[in-house]
């Protein structure tokens, strides 16, 4: 039978063994390093232990350096990168064990650390903020890539929408080149069967064929397209 006393020295040798594993923690960054796709990162939650005494303080956590950058890349070279710079915020998450040498490598292999969500077993994922780096209002509503305040492309129920300035919606539709230059042959044919002055007609043929194919070449719902829009 195990007495109360046993359980409390159990629990608590549990206790000191969880605070070891880490499985995610909010960062920011505080280097950058371009070439081997690693940031620097400050773990932004302090950790709760309990000292000497018994009594529960906080302890700021190192900064982790060369944590991998994660970065969705296929074997056949398709991927989708942001830009991370000094500044930026995100998360480390934490992985079973050490990749360092698997990353080496790129094969199967032995752990160079064998400790189990370790600080140094982290990846780096741009993918969480604070309130105070939040995104403007009403972003959800369509599939957005773009940049905050900028240019964005905003795949929405019938169209694409490529909008400038943080817009959430594109004024007009882009006109299409083939319809433009179909257009624009229609005028050229008017020209082609111009009537100088002096004709039976004064030139009157001419005139009725430009006015037509301007007005057709200006018509939106002919030369623009039916899903793609722009400002």
């Amino acid at each position: 039978m195990i007495s109360p006393e046993q359980v409390e020295v159990i629990e608590s040798i549990i206790e000191s063994k969880l605070i070891e594993i880490n499985i995610g923690l909010p960062c920011i960054v505080e280097n950058v390093d371009i070439v081997n796709k690693t940031v620097d990162v400050s773990l932004q939650i302090k950790r709760v232990i309990e000292n000497t005494v018994g009594d529960m303080v906080t302890e700021k956590l190192p900064k982790l350096d060369a944590i991998p950058i994660g970065i969705s890349l296929t074997s056949e070279g398709y991927f989708f990168s942001l830009p991370i710079k000094t500044g930026c915020y995100g998360r480390v998450v934490f992985l079973d064990t050490d990749i360092g040498i698997w990353r080496e490598l790129g094969r199967l292999c032995s752990p160079g650390d064998i400790g189990r969500f370790k600080l140094n077993g982290g990846v780096f994922k741009p993918d969480l903020n604070p309130k105070i780096n939040s995104l403007l209002a009403n972003t959800t509503d369509d599939l957005v890539l773009g940049k905050d305040n900028g240019t964005q492309l905003r795949c929405k129920t019938s169209t694409i929408e490529i909008t400038t300035g943080g817009a959430l919606a594109a004024s007009d539709f882009v006109a299409m080149s083939t319809a433009v230059k179909t257009m624009w042959n229609a005028l050229k044919t008017a020209c082609d069967v111009f009537v100088p002055p002096g004709t039976p007609d004064g030139g009157a043929a001419l005139a009725i064929a430009l006015s037509t194919a301007i007005a057709t070449a200006l018509e939106t719902n002919i030369i623009a397209s039916t899903n793609l829009k722009a400002d």
